[in-house]
């Protein structure tokens, strides 16, 4: 018994500042799209600037790294996901690895490719008079 209360964590900028996916709804709605802690500010090379209440108000959400010498070890980030389809896993599938900053493989060799096809999509023009 008796003793001190424990005491909350000492304040970091990633439990303060933090981002969320505003595509869907243009606010935070706490869905899987966020909110994430986010380090850094306007002035850091993960740029992150913030306006009021802490919340990420810039920053680069499609990130890219090619390796000219070897294309299928290339690097890419697009958040919060592939998809425009709401319906889509894509549609907020990488804003947790974006808020990470984490990246997935950009596969650029036909075999990389076909190995990790999950869909095809054929588009086909309407037929005429349609």
């Amino acid at each position: 018994m008796g003793g001190s209360p424990p005491q909350p964590p000492a304040p970091s900028a990633g439990r303060v500042r933090t981002g969320a996916d505003g595509r869907r709804t243009g606010v935070d709605d706490g869905g899987p799209g966020g909110p994430a802690a986010r380090g850094g500010s306007g002035d850091t090379v993960g740029a992150a600037p913030y306006a009021s209440a802490f919340r990420q108000s810039g920053g680069a959400t499609f990130r890219l790294v090619v390796d000219v010498g070897s294309w299928d070890e290339s690097l890419a980030m697009n958040s919060p996901g592939q998809s425009g389809d709401p319906g889509s896993r894509h549609y907020r599938d990488l804003f947790g690895a974006w808020a990470g900053d984490a990246a997935f493989p950009l596969l650029y060799s036909r075999s990389a490719v076909e190995a990790a096809t999950e869909q095809i999509v054929t588009l086909e023009p309407a037929a005429d008079g349609a």
